[in-house]
């Protein structure tokens, strides 16, 4: 699997839909190997060097969509059928919990290539 991640925070100050944006260390999607990234989104060709990539050869979607969970809203609109679209990630990706060849990686060339035990070790809940 590929995994993109969010280098910077979205932030919007006072706006309550804040809470709700993609933060440093989400993973946003994670696709098979080998895919074909598109322009902003591969760091190599992203202007604001908003992603990282980290390969994780061997894992599989679902350890993948683990990454990816959100928070289960306390509350929905009644008037909608579905809960409120983006909602908050429950884990982050600290890349500092990696290994130093592969955070020199991600400085330098904005991708690396993780374990899934090291994908895991570097995972926290947020708070």
């Amino acid at each position: 699997m590929e995994l993109l991640v969010m280098r910077k925070d979205r932030r919007m100050p006072g706006n309550p839909k804040d809470a709700r944006m993609f933060k440093r260390g989400d993973v946003m999607v994670a696709m098979p190997d080998g895919h074909s990234w598109g322009r902003l989104e591969h760091p190599a060709t992203d202007p604001d060097g908003t992603y990282f990539l980290i390969r994780v050869p061997g894992m599989t979607i679902e350890e993948a969509e683990v990454f990816m969970e959100e928070e289960v809203p306390i509350e929905t609109d009644p008037e909608k059928a579905q809960p409120p679209p983006g909602r908050r990630r429950v884990w982050s990706l600290d890349e500092s919990l990696l290994t130093g060849p592969q955070v020199s990686e991600l400085n330098r060339l904005g991708v690396t290539t993780a374990t899934p035990e090291q994908m895991t070790g570097a995972t926290r809940r947020k708070p």
